[in-house]
């Protein structure tokens, strides 16, 4: 099936990274839902429709959703999902193996660019 849109970029490089992680991967990532486009050198860039997309998760379902950083704002209006804002395919990686717990908490005190 061809993809259409940069936002199913994240969850194409997740559940390829999820595979490759499979043995070393301590986190039930079930019931998740990814949403972001990926530069070439593997940040999680922004994407359009943020809201919209995560209100369908919600209505579906979904408890947890992983955005690019930069949407965390505008995503963190819709209550009732656990939003995780992750910067690239580092945290992306950690996050699989549980490595580092994503505190969005305490992310208004960092600089949104």
């Amino acid at each position: 099936m061809k993809k259409s849109g940069s936002h199913f970029d994240l969850p194409i490089a997740y559940n390829l990274l999820k595979l490759i992680l499979k043995e070393k991967s301590q986190n039930n990532n079930e019931n998740i839902a990814l949403i972001g486009e990926l530069s070439l050198d593997g940040k999680i860039v922004g994407i359009k429709g943020t809201l919209s997309l995560i209100d369908c998760f919600k209505n579906n379902g979904i408890k947890k959703v992983i955005i690019p950083y930069e949407n965390y704002m505008e995503a963190s209006l819709i209550e009732g999902i656990d939003i995780v804002p992750l910067k690239d395919l580092g945290q992306v990686i950690d996050y699989i193996k549980n490595e580092k717990n994503i505190d969005v908490k305490n992310l208004h005190k960092f600089n949104f660019e």
